[in-house]
């Protein structure tokens, strides 16, 4: 095929075949999809269908259509996921996430497939961006900010939509620089769908927060799947590859981060979701103070870092679910002191650079300023006495007693 014909070839949306025109030369049968889609390329390629470039005749507006032979869709969730993908973004609008423009049913028989129309993201991921270019922390919390601003329109809808599939491959970057989350394939649009249930586990290894696994999802789990995305920007490492027998992700390791910007992606990717973030506006407002503190140099607030914060037994509390961004939860408050030599600091972590030195961590727990100096005081007059005068005397009977031992083995 050449020249003109050659240019103006589109697959054909009946047997899938390169074609001139329409109808197909191949099959004969329509090559347009539903009349009015011109299938141009194959953008991706699953398990359970095929996402193509097309073109819309109508308005000649580039889009994406997703197809799903019903005959793959061996189980009712199969087909039930991108029939309610297709179902929540017809209710949603915002720039960063792409325009739903219909869904349909064509063919018959083996041939029938359902078909989910959307606005084509031109632009690159963040996981094909990261083979050839190192994020540093500046730009991972710009990244951070821009997709907690979709995040929050999502949860904040009644019900919330919860994403489950938060990563790299999942997050594109326009010709403008804008972020666009696409694949909403894994949605959740409520926190149990009263239709499909609460046990369908969804999402990808090593982004997943540990309720996923039993099939919970909620908004926190988006929180961690965001948070498991800025380990692999800082990184460079798959996160279920940085993974401990807790599945804890031990990731500071392998980018030396600021202490600010150790402790917002710990409190992200707390395993235990009663530790975990809950608020994608709190967490906005956290990460553009984080971002202030690395444009000016200057030292805040210190959030929760929950695997560093206390010892192994100290009870965190959780935070209240009717809290505001105005009224942020706060396990820890850092404020830089001068060494006394009678208050040892605390750190908060071991960062290899800088650590951030804790005057007081206040879990809630603690009885008023100076309770440890009054129990001390309480010993009182008699006691202090008693251990000033006994001690020598007790010192000085040893001393005496071995004296005499040896004086009788010598005269023996």
């Amino acid at each position: 095929m050449s020249g003109k014909a050659a240019e103006e070839s589109i697959l054909c949306a009946s047997c899938g075949e390169q074609t001139a025109g329409d109808p197909c030369v191949r099959c004969g049968d329509a090559a347009l999809l539903e009349g009015r889609y011109r299938l141009h390329a194959v953008l991706a390629r699953g398990a359970t269908g095929t996402t193509y470039r097309a073109v819309d005749q109508v308005g000649s507006r580039p889009v994406a259509v997703k197809e799903m032979p019903l005959r793959l869709a061996d189980t009712v969730k199969a087909r039930e996921l991108l029939e309610r993908e297709a179902r929540v973004l017809r209710q949603l609008e915002h720039p960063g996430i792409p325009s739903y423009r219909e869904d349909f049913v064509v063919g018959v028989g083996r041939r029938r497939c359902f078909y989910l129309v959307q606005e084509l993201v031109e632009g690159s991921t963040l996981a094909e961006e990261l083979v050839g270019h190192r994020y540093d922390q500046g730009q991972v919390l710009d990244v951070l900010d821009e997709l907690l601003d979709i995040l929050a329109y999502l949860h904040e809808r009644s019900p919330p939509v919860v994403h489950r599939d938060v990563k790299p491959r999942n997050v594109m970057r326009r010709g403008d620089g804008r972020l666009v989350l696409v694949d909403f394939g894994s949605v959740r649009d409520a926190v149990r769908d009263p239709q499909i249930g609460g046990s369908t586990v969804a999402g990808t290894f090593g982004y997943m927060a540990p309720e996923q696994f039993a099939g919970d999802a909620w908004p926190t789990t988006d929180l961690f799947g965001l948070g498991a995305l800025a380990v692999a920007l800082l990184t460079r490492v798959e996160p279920h590859a940085l993974a401990d027998h807790a599945n804890r992700l031990i990731w500071a390791e392998h980018a030396a981060p600021h202490p600010e910007v150790r402790a917002l992606v710990d409190w992200l990717v707390e395993p235990d979701m009663r530790r975990r973030a809950q608020s994608a506006r709190e967490v906005q407002a956290r990460v553009r103070q984080v971002r202030s503190v690395l444009d000016e140099g200057a030292s805040g607030a210190v959030w929760p870092a929950t695997p560093h914060v206390g010892s192994a037994d100290t009870e965190v509390p959780a935070p209240p679910r009717d809290h505001t961004p105005s009224e942020p939860f706060r396990l820890a408050q850092r404020r830089e002191v001068p060494e006394e030599p009678d208050i040892p600091p605390v750190l908060l972590g071991t960062p290899s650079r800088a650590p951030v030195v804790v005057r007081e961590i206040d879990l809630g727990l603690a009885e008023r300023p100076g309770a440890g100096t009054e129990r001390v005081s309480r010993l009182g007059a008699p006691t202090v006495l008693i251990l000033a005068v006994g001690v020598p005397l007790v010192m000085f009977s040893a001393v005496v007693g071995l004296l005499v031992l040896m004086a009788m083995m010598f005269l023996a």
